[in-house]
């Protein structure tokens, strides 16, 4: 793509509210957190977090309209690329070299876990499942981005609890996205990574049976298969993103407590 595009306000707010936005940012070759910068700067108003799931299950959030524009603020955008592979890759290489250094131990119960963490514990394990058996909790808990089922709560928390505190011994800093309220992501050098974790759902037909309830009967069927997935939720061409359970290894590598 060319090293910058420009486009009008009304264009980007068009565009950011057609296509998830973490693929809107990897066709201008911006991380998801990038775009929302321009989006924030711009005074766009973007979707909140779970919108395309509700959207696809046919319980979208009220659109907002685009506010004018305050002063300052032109009404030609001008969005240059960033180095989006350097920064994933260097993220990645990061990770995978943890195993060689000081290894990321994973402990077998939460213990004194980090704030971000807490707040996360106290805003899913009291919170509701959807319709596939996810966590979710208030809209006014922010939390880490975690997509698990209430079985898998405490072994995300463990393995997203070892890494917080290994990142911030290394002086990268984890925040949550304060406009989004339940995305989260790590800071490293000027640059920002958005992160998740979340299980895998197996989903089946849904038989009818005499409990179903009139207008409410489900077209599928969620089981939780406890497989977990840590994932950069970034867009870049080949980075290792996503560190996911295996037969053999899970992602915390129970069998030595490292995060592998």
């Amino acid at each position: 793509m060319a090293a910058s595009v420009s486009l009008k306000r009304e264009e980007l707010y068009e565009q950011v509210w057609t296509e998830p936005l973490i693929h809107l940012a990897s066709k201008y070759g911006l991380t998801g957190n990038g775009l929302k910068k321009i989006c924030r700067k711009a005074n766009i108003p973007v979707p909140p977090p779970g919108y395309w799931q509700r959207l696809r299950v046919g319980r979208p959030d009220p659109r907002p309209t685009l506010p004018q524009a305050a002063p300052g603020i032109p009404v030609t955008l001008t969005i240059a690329a960033t180095p989006v592979n350097r920064i994933v890759k260097e993220a990645a290489s990061r990770i995978e070299g943890q195993q060689s250094e000081t290894p990321i131990v994973v402990p077998d119960r939460l213990l004194n876990p980090h704030p971000l963490v807490q707040a996360t514990r106290l805003a899913l394990e009291h919170g509701q499942a959807d319709e596939s058996g996810a966590m979710y909790g208030g809209r006014n808990q922010p939390h880490l981005d975690v997509r698990v089922s209430k079985g898998s709560l405490v072994r995300a928390l463990r393995i997203l609890d070892a890494l917080l505190k290994a990142l911030a011994a290394r002086g990268a800093a984890v925040h949550l996205d304060p406009e989004g309220k339940k995305s989260s992501y790590v800071k490293i050098g000027d640059d920002t990574l958005a992160f998740r974790v979340e299980e895998e759902f197996t989903r089946t037909d849904h038989v009818p049976s005499k409990t179903d309830k009139p207008y409410l009967t489900p077209k599928w069927d969620y089981v939780a298969t406890g497989n977990l997935t840590f994932r950069i939720d970034e867009y870049a061409d080949g980075a290792r993103k996503a560190w996911r359970d295996r037969p053999t290894l899970r992602v915390d590598a129970k069998t030595d407590g490292h995060l592998s």
